[in-house]
């Protein structure tokens, strides 16, 4: 099966990437979890679910059926009234996914 990520193919260092995301890296860790640290939203959440965020700001929102547990996270961190604030402020800036030529 050929991976496709934002509708280009996927080199075999990407590929390598996602097989750890999906099986030994975050996807795993938040597996039965909403947090990835204890029983509350910690700066180990905010620090990945920013970087998912500006991912989907930048270039659209990825196919969340291969990483549900994150994809989780990143929307119940949109869903956090000071990201909202400031999500609300760089929507505004970004209007538009860039195109990188994939």
């Amino acid at each position: 099966m050929d991976l496709v990520l934002y509708g280009a193919p996927l080199s075999p260092f990407v590929r390598k990437a996602e097989v750890v995301l999906r099986e030994k890296g975050l996807e795993g860790e938040l597996e039965g979890r909403s947090f990835l640290v204890g029983d509350s939203f910690s700066i180990a959440d905010l620090s990945v679910a920013t970087q998912l965020i500006n991912l989907e700001l930048a270039i659209g929102t990825p196919h969340n059926d291969r990483w549900p547990n994150l994809a989780g996270l990143r929307e119940r961190t949109k869903e956090r009234s000071s990201v909202a604030a400031n999500l609300a402020i760089c929507r505004k800036i970004l209007k538009q996914p860039v195109d990188l030529g994939l």
